[in-house]
């Protein structure tokens, strides 16, 4: 082999506060080498460039190691020109590749053996293949649908974890990304989905794909911005009948510029009637504004059209210092509804409790400057069947309360009563 050795074989004298530098440059595609020539000592082992550029090699004074430089030089000597690629024997790419880098893409599910081999002298020779073992296994999202009712998404995990992607279609390296809520408020747990606005966002968040059950499906959410004075977001929820990319997403079901400050409930019915049987993907859009802030989404629930859905819309009148009317919207036949009441904070299943065949029901016997919550639950008797389903779009609530075996779907209101002042009503 056309190799070159350099042996330090006389001493160099070099004191406690020196080291011994040696330095050598190898030409492109050139090898050089540090081979320790005795016994193997930690860290002290053999070191080789292929560079091209100046290396060096230090002594301290207790170095004890005999060492020899070798190097291939410029115009002679064994040279790597390319290098062979095989999964399971076969070769890969049909040409010799050049970078020390290969993508192998189409990998069937399961174990297979990689190697590489060097092609040497303008590829006639060829080393034998090093190997290496790469199991692959299936990435679930690849296979998942949402089927099952209700799916709830509250951002508590990671967005791969759930089958949850993002497109940052104006490349401007902001998009959706999830944040733990420290410096403002998550409508439940830690986590929202947020997307910026500091400049013109257009920012796809794609729920997994969803197969559309006859009755058709109900979409719910909660939409907050993050600053109260730049609110002006704008966003849009898209739906595709196609594929995830930002042309497939083309029929809009709702868009809407925040002028609210708080965290607001919307939902959108999307009709049996039109995709029964179909798998669409539901995109949220954050576009169309300007130097805003933040626009955040949380608490995402679909649930079918045909099962016992969660009552919205929640009203209150005729308040007084003692008593307040509370009404709300139902989806569906529902025969009656279970009511439960308290002090804001209360256990639930500690409050007061009552069956209602109305959606209006009239709190009484209530303190004068108190803060209570109120959680409503349908109880639906769908086609003479009862099952046990909570409906939960808070998730945080626990097992369900009421008539065992009832179909249970609920949702939850805090009445805050002032003496002698309108009150204050907000949703949860």
């Amino acid at each position: 082999m056309a190799e070159v050795i350099v042996i330090l074989d006389s001493a160099i004298a070099i004191d406690a506060t020196q080291e011994m530098w040696i330095g050598i440059q190898t030409g492109p595609l050139r090898t050089l080498c540090f081979v320790n020539s005795t016994t193997a000592e930690p860290m002290k082992g053999n070191v080789c460039y292929r560079n091209g550029l100046w290396t060096t090699l230090s002594f301290e004074p207790d170095n004890s190691s005999n060492w020899d430089i070798k190097g291939w030089v410029e115009g002679g000597g064994t040279i790597v020109s390319s290098f062979y690629v095989y999964r399971d024997g076969a070769l890969l790419p049909p040409v010799p590749v050049t970078s020390r880098n290969y993508i192998d893409t189409g990998v069937p599910i399961g174990t297979h053996t990689y190697g590489v081999s060097a092609l040497y002298n303008a590829d006639t020779c060829e080393s034998t293949p090093v190997t290496t073992q790469v199991t692959m296994m299936q990435d679930t999202c690849e296979t998942f649908v949402i089927n099952t009712f209700p799916w709830m998404q509250d951002f508590e995990n990671e967005f791969w974890q759930d089958c949850i992607t993002t497109i940052d279609a104006d490349g401007n390296g902001d998009c959706w990304h999830r944040l733990a809520c420290s410096s403002h408020d998550a409508h439940s747990g830690t986590y929202t989905a947020e997307s910026d606005s500091y400049l013109i966002p257009n920012n796809y968040l794609v729920l997994p794909p969803l197969l559309v059950p006859p009755s058709g499906i109900r979409l719910s959410y909660w939409v907050a911005p993050k600053d109260v004075v730049n609110r002006a977001e704008h966003y849009e929820v898209l739906l595709s009948t196609n594929g995830t990319d930002t042309a497939d997403f083309s029929t809009s079901l709702y868009s809407e510029t925040l002028s609210f400050s708080g965290w607001t409930f919307r939902n959108i019915d999307i009709p049996g009637s039109l995709y029964a049987g179909q798998t669409v993907h539901i995109a949220f859009v954050h576009n169309e504004c300007y130097n805003m802030e933040k626009i955040k989404i949380d608490d995402i629930t679909i649930e079918n059209l045909g099962s016992c859905l969660t009552p919205i819309y929640f009203i209150t009148d005729n308040i007084s210092n003692t008593t307040a009317t509370i009404g709300w919207t139902q989806s569906g036949f529902v025969p009656s509804w279970n009511v439960e009441y308290g002090v804001a904070g209360f256990a639930r299943g500690t409050g007061t409790s009552i069956v209602v065949n109305s959606n209006t029901y009239q709190l009484t016997a209530l303190a004068p400057n108190t803060t209570y919550d109120v959680y409503v639950q349908a109880n639906c008797d769908i086609n003479g069947t009862l099952k046990n389903i909570l409906l939960n779009l808070l998730r945080q609530w626990g097992v369900p309360f009421g008539l065992p075996g009832a179909v249970l779907s609920e949702e939850r209101m805090m009445l805050s009563f002032h003496q002698s002042r309108l009150p204050v009503v907000s949703i949860l």
